[in-house]
């Protein structure tokens, strides 16, 4: 997810369209995504740290994200 951040192939919509494609995967894997439980400062910091320190937060932030856990 970090990575498809950092690659930014689109002008605008970049965020949007990569946690559409994260609530899809999950979704298919019967997983259901809430991203408003998370802000999207605490997201954006978490993806910076996954590309520079760890993938933890990341991590952290997906888990919190999903409502049928």
């Amino acid at each position: 997810m970090s990575e498809l951040n950092m690659i930014h192939p689109f002008r605008e919509g970049n965020g949007r369209s990569i946690r559409e494609f994260i609530r899809q995967l999950a979704f298919e894997r019967g997983y259901i995504i809430n991203w408003s439980l998370i802000t999207s400062e605490v997201l954006l910091e978490a993806m910076i740290t996954a590309v520079n320190k760890s993938i933890e937060p990341l991590i952290s932030c997906i888990f919190q994200s999903i409502e049928n856990k």
